[in-house]
This record gives structure tokens, C-alpha cells and sequence, in this order.
């Protein structure tokens, strides 16, 4: 089993779970680019995908197999789709607004993709609304436009779609209602359900369509997220609870069931299980809908807009992609995240000799014992007499801790009893810190000063000698920065990234400056502005980088360049690693290399230019803009979470065996089957030195894990 602690920063008490690598459970992952904005299902196991970016474009995908294959698509002649696409049986329903129809009219496409390979334009249905909301319960369609066009203005058609070549208008109502644009309308059980941000309408519907108003229930909450009706059963959605009510009297409502977990996305239901988006994927029991019960959660990259159950397989759409999970995920315990954190404000965090210092906003620095990296001990909160301001940032070497206030007040500790830091200096040059770094007695620090206007900010390099903790001593400030973000020091080198774009200076992007003389350190290069600088760079990236000996590892895009860093004028891309996903920070101990991006990627870098991924922590988002600064403290993996606390995995665990396959901790024929099956296929499971060719080197590697075994 994997195991999972979560320790609050106020309390002492430790929140653990057990849990599985989320891997067992994950089946492949296809990045859809051209921004997919709609997903829909269709009975024959075509998972319909609308594209908007550059062209519009429906795409038709088959997920019959392990990975998404496209089988089709369908392009409007002379316009672009801006809307949702809806299924009904093997029929694709969108509206096409004026704005983008020749003939400057709004209308319902109704697309036939029974045969997805060749998916035609059955009917075209005038409308006089942009309908981008619809429903269906048995032949009849629902449709109705959210309140883009304003109050007043939730209009309600019905249609009779017995013959959908022929679409009959049954009704057209002015409902009166702003609707939200996401699930803010449900039809079932004879039943139609509005939701109007804090209240939900209900209405009967008679067999001709007609409705008739029975119930509005108004919510003491900012707004209601999400809604799902089966038969009589509503389950909803909103920002403090997952709640099921009971419309079998449709003008007195009950509750049967309330869940103090807040719900910010979709709510699907699958027979007896209910999927809820909050905070990442909330998979509930609901066979008693007295008593629903939580029996996984998982999350998946950032961006999760819905979950598609269908057969044996649930698909997890967001903004860039699908994931493919077999329905094992459901019971996965995934680290559920805890609505509040009282008594702390965590920004960053070091870790020294089993003992984790964090800068924690107002509670100052707070001290964690982690011999146990599993069951970490609140040890002591220490800065409150020294300054007034919120800790942010935190660095710290084997003698010194150093902290930075939000109003750039530099505090130093010594750490000679490392459960209680003795304050012993302070530096006050910063009006505001971004980053930090020491290593052999060097504090450098960038951040911004006071400039030579009152109100003017430069940024600004400053350099510290803290071989003497009580005593530090300014060697330098080097001025000439924008937009300053971080800084690390590697050897005789200074590496910082500056992401202003319109400063005219030589130290925007991703700079390196020779410090083997603090008093005087000087502009060696900018790495990403020489002919041999990390592809695809752009100064709005935020480039993660850390260094491993020799190596510079530096985050761009959806890859990791591997840098030579032999010193600060030497940085050359030597080679590129496609990983999937945009690193949101890189950290190197040892032979093992830890990537964050919505969870924690280890690496192997024992061969520096080769990275192998030998398996993940779960899939759980960290805040914009934070850095987990995840570490390994003896057989653990150690991160920081601004919302949790802290979040240790057992790394052995989670450490998958790129030679078993199937994921069932054998190897043995099978998993030599689906092996030569995916090499054939040229599928990225055979590709397993991650070079994008599939050759003789990826076969010797298989045969290599193989004959070895797994942990």
C-alpha cells in the first residue's frame, strides 16, 4: 500500500489514509490540442470532442481501446461553432449563434455520428435565441440560452425528436430566469430543474411539453455549482456541501442527504455512484441516498472540466486532454484536501537534518520534528518578538536559517539547537523579497529596493556574507532587474530568472552571473538568448530549474532541457525530455529528480542525460503561484501544501516497474504481450527510454527491467 500523511499547521494531530499509486488505476492519457471546450458521449462509444482554436472543428474519437484514436470529424462550411455540444443516442446537438451563421441566424445543428468515421449534417433547426443549454428525456429535447444575453431572457424551447431529420417545436417560453452557463438545467422524472445562482426553480412537464411551476428553493450559499437529476433524485452541488434532495412531492422538496464537502464543478451519476468535481474528483456511494458515503478521490491535472463514465473504463476530460482510468479508481483514497487551515499561512519550506523549518505568514517560522517523515511533530513557532511582518520566504544551510518578511525584513537564526532558532541579526535593504539562496556562507537575495524616486522600486541582486551569522556583511547590490522571480546558486555561479519582457536590460529571462567574487559579480550570459538557449523559450514562462553535479535541469513548455552547468558560462542545451506536462518546479537529491505539476513526478537521473520516470505521488493540485518544495527524508517524499499542510508519500510504493505492464506486480507473459502489442503499435508504453523512436534501445530496455525485476 501507499501510504499518505496530511499534518495541519496549527494542530497536532496527523490526517493519514492509506492509498494506492494512482498509476495501478490510470490506463493512458491523450493531449488534445487546438483547445477542446466540449466533451460529449455518444451510445456508440464515441467520445465527441469540440475544438475552437484556430478553426472550429467537431472530432470523433474511438474508446473501444486502451488510448483515444481519432476516427472522424465534422467542420462547419462557413462558420465557427462557440458553444457546448450536447449527445443524444449517436446524434450531436449544438447551436451555431448569428454572430457566426452566413445567414446571420441562430440555429440547433443536429450532426449524425452513427457511423463517426463520416459523421453528416442531418438537420438545421432556426431558432431565435443562442440556445447553448440542452437536456433530453426520452424523444424530447430541451433547450434554453444562459444569461450571456442578460435578465429576462432564459428562454425554454421543447422539441419532439421521434424522427431528429424532422424536429417538431412543441413550446417556447420566456422562464424569466438567469441561468448559469454549466449545469444550471436538468430534465428527468417529468421533471425540469433550473438553477438561478442561489435558487432552483422546479416545473412539472406534461407529455406535450407544457410546464407549470411548482418550486423555488433558495439557497443561503454564493451559488449553486452543479446539478444532476435521475428520476426524482436531484443532486446538487455548491460552494459548502454535495447535497441529494427527494422532488417526489415536487412542491415540497426533502433533503435526504447533506455532505460538508464544497462542490465546484459537474456532478455525474453512474447506477449507484456519484462523481463530484471539488478540489479534484469525489467519488460518493449513493445506493442509499440517506447515506452517501465517500469512497475515493483522486485528482488529475489541473483543468478537470468532467468525468465520463462509460463501460468499465471512467474518462476524466479537461482543458488539455482525456485520462483513461479503469473503474478501480473508484475506490482509490486519494489525499482528500481539508476545506480550512486554522493558525498558519505556509509560503515555503526548508528541511534540515529530519527537521522542516516553514515560513508560515503570521505564525513566523514554525518547526516540524520529521523523523518520522509519516507522522511529523509540531516542535515550535518561534520570530514573534523580532518583527512584526508575515514570514514568506525561508532558505537555510548546516549554520544558518534565514527568513524574509512580506515587507522584505530579513531576519538570520542560528540553528545550533535546531528545535529552537536563536534569532541573532537582521538585514533591512529589501522594501520586498522574492527569492533567496545560501551556500557556503553566501545569502543572496533578490528581491526590490527603494529607488531614486520616492515610490520607485528597482529590482535588485544583493549579496551577503553570513560566515558570521550575527555578523552579516554586504558585499554587493547589483541593480538592473524587472521583474526578479527567483534565484539559485550552483558552484561559482548565480542563476535567476527575471520574467519582465519589456525591461531593456540584459538580465530578463534566464541569466547566469559569475559570483566567485561576491564584491563584484558579473553578467556572464543569457541562457535562453544564445544560439544553443533552451528551445521554445519565452520570458512569460516561469522556466523551474535545478542543478545535479555537472547537470542543469530547466522546466520549458512540456519538456525538461538538460543543461550543461560546468560553469556560468557554459550553460548548453545538451538534451530535451518530453514529459507531458508543464513543470511547475524541478528538485534533485541524489540520483532521484522530483517534478511538480499537479503532483509529484520522480525521475531517475542516474545516466544525467536519460531521466527514466519510475513513477508518481498522486495527482493533487498545489495552489497558483506555490512552490511544494517536495524533499525526500529517508524513505519518504516530503511537499509543502498551502491548503493542506504537509503531504509525506512512502516512496518505495509509489515507484512503479516500467517493465510491469499491467500494473499487477508480476511479470511474467503478459506483460511481454502487451509490451511487443504496444511496440508494434508504436504506443508511448513501448517507448521506454523516452526518445520518441522506437527502436532496438527501447527492446533492450524492456528485457533489461524485466530480467531484473521489480521492487
Amino acid at each position: 500500500m501507499f501510504a499518505l500523511a496530511m499534518v495541519p499547521f496549527a494542530a497536532t494531530s496527523v490526517h493519514a489514509q492509506s492509498l494506492r499509486c494512482i498509476e495501478e488505476h490510470l490506463v493512458s492519457e491523450t493531449r488534445l490540442d487546438e483547445r477542446p471546450i466540449s466533451y460529449a458521449m455518444l451510445d456508440n462509444g464515441t467520445l465527441a470532442v469540440l475544438h475552437i482554436d484556430p478553426d472550429a472543428v467537431i472530432r470523433f474519437y474511438d474508446t473501444s481501446h486502451d488510448t483515444l484514436e481519432l476516427v472522424g470529424e465534422y467542420i462547419p462550411s462557413s462558420a465557427s461553432y462557440r458553444n457546448t455540444i450536447h449527445a443524444h443516442g449517436n446524434d450531436i446537438y449544438t447551436c451555431l449563434p448569428a454572430s457566426d451563421h452566413p445567414d446571420s441566424q441562430d440555429a440547433i445543428f443536429v450532426i449524425d455520428a452513427s457511423d463517426p468515421s463520416n459523421p453528416t449534417l442531418r438537420t438545421e433547426i432556426s431558432v431565435e435565441h443562442n440556445l447553448n443549454l440542452a437536456d433530453f428525456e426520452g424523444n424530447t429535447a430541451y433547450f434554453m440560452n444562459d444569461d450571456f444575453l442578460g435578465p429576462g431572457d432564459g428562454f425554454l424551447y421543447v422539441y419532439d425528436i421521434t424522427d431528429p431529420d424532422k424536429p417538431i417545436r412543441r413550446r417556447r417560453v420566456n422562464t424569466g430566469l438567469r441561468v448559469p452557463r454549466e449545469h444550471g438545467f436538468q430534465v428527468a422524472g417529468g421533471l425540469m430543474h433550473i438553477s438561478t445562482y442561489d435558487r432552483i426553480s422546479t416545473y412539472t412537464i406534461d407529455e406535450a411539453g407544457q410546464t407549470k411551476w411548482q418550486h423555488a428553493y433558495r439557497f443561503d450559499v454564493n451559488a449553486v455549482w452543479a446539478m444532476e437529476a435521475v428520476g426524482q433524485m436531484l443532486y446538487m452541488g455548491h460552494d459548502e456541501k454535495f447535497e441529494i434532495y427527494d422532488f417526489s412531492d415536487p412542491a415540497n422538496p426533502t433533503l435526504r442527504a447533506s455532505d460538508d464537502r464544497p462542490s465546484y464543478g459537474g456532478i455525474i451519476i453512474d447506477g449507484s455512484t456519484a462523481y463530484v468535481l471539488q478540489n479534484g474528483i469525489g467519488v460518493y456511494d449513493v445506493s442509499n441516498p440517506d447515506a452517501p458515503h465517500l469512497t475515493g478521490h483522486f485528482s488529475d491535472y489541473a483543468g478537470v472540466n468532467g468525468v465520463i463514465p462509460f463501460n468499465d473504463r471512467v474518462l476524466v476530460t479537461r482543458d488539455s486532454g482525456v485520462s483513461i482510468f479503469n473503474q478501480t479508481v473508484k475506490d482509490y483514497q486519494g489525499p482528500e484536501p481539508l476545506t480550512t487551515l486554522t493558525g498558519g499561512e505556509p509560503h515555503e519550506m526548508v528541511i534540515q537534518d529530519n527537521t522542516a523549518y516553514i515560513a508560515n505568514g503570521s505564525f513566523r517560522m514554525t518547526i516540524y520534528d520529521l523523523t518520522d517523515p509519516m507522522a511529523p511533530v509540531f516542535l515550535d513557532a518561534v520570530g514573534e518578538g523580532y518583527f512584526s511582518e508575515d514570514y514568506r520566504q525561508i532558505a537555510a544551510d548546516e549554520d544558518s536559517i534565514v527568513t524574509a518578511s512580506d515587507e522584505g525584513t530579513i531576519g538570520i537564526f542560528t540553528n545550533i539547537d535546531p528545535t529552537q532558532p536563536d534569532h541573532v541579526a537582521s538585514i533591512s535593504d529589501f522594501v520586498s523579497v522574492t527569492d533567496m539562496d545560501i551556500e557556503n556562507n553566501l545569502l543572496v537575495v533578490i528581491g526590490f529596493v527603494e529607488g531614486d524616486s520616492p515610490g520607485v522600486t528597482e529590482g535588485t541582486l544583493g549579496i551577503y556574507d553570513i560566515t558570521e551569522p550575527a555578523n552579516p556583511i554586504q558585499r554587493s547590490m547589483l541593480p538592473g532587474f524587472g521583474d526578479p522571480q527567483w534565484i539559485r546558486l550552483t558552484d561559482s555561479s548565480a542563476i535567476t530568472y527575471d520574467a519582465s519582457s519589456d525591461f531593456d536590460t540584459d538580465h530578463r529571462g534566464l541569466v547566469s552571473f559569475d559570483i566567485t567574487d561576491p564584491a563584484t559579480p558579473a553578467y556572464v550570459k543569457n541562457i535562453s538568448a544564445t544560439s544553443g538557449g533552451v528551445s521554445g523559450f519565452s520570458f512569460d514562462q516561469p522556466c523551474p530549474i535545478a542543478f545535479s553535479g555537472q547537470y542543469a535541469y530547466v522546466g520549458i513548455g512540456e519538456s525538461i532541457s538538460i543543461l550543461s552547468s560546468s560553469g556560468p558560462d557554459t550553460f548548453e542545451v545538451l538534451a530535451d525530455v518530453l514529459t507531458g506536462y508543464q513543470p511547475g518546479s524541478i528538485h534533485i537529491q541524489g540520483e532521484l529528480m522530483i517534478v511538480e505539476a499537479n503532483g509529484l513526478y520522480l525521475y531517475d537521473i542516474s545516466d544525467p542525460l536519460n531521466p527514466v520516470r519510475v513513477g508518481m505521488a498522486n495527482r493533487l493540485e498545489f495552489p497558483t503561484n506555490f512552490e511544494p518544495k517536495p524533499q525526500i527524508v529517508g524513505d519518504a517524499v516530503v511537499a509543502l501544501h498551502r491548503d493542506i499542510g504537509f503531504i509525506s508519500y512512502e516512496m518505495d510504493t509509489c515507484i512503479t516497474c516500467s517493465a510491469d505492464l499491467n500494473h499487477d506486480h508480476v511479470l511474467d507473459f503478459f506483460d511481454v504481450s502487451i509490451f511487443l502489442a504496444a511496440y508494434i503499435a508504436q504506443s508511448a508504453e513501448a517507448d521506454l527510454n523516452n526518445d520518441g523512436v522506437y527502436d532496438f534501445f527501447d527492446v533492450s530496455d524492456f528485457l533489461v527491467q524485466f530480467n531484473s525485476g521489480c521492487p
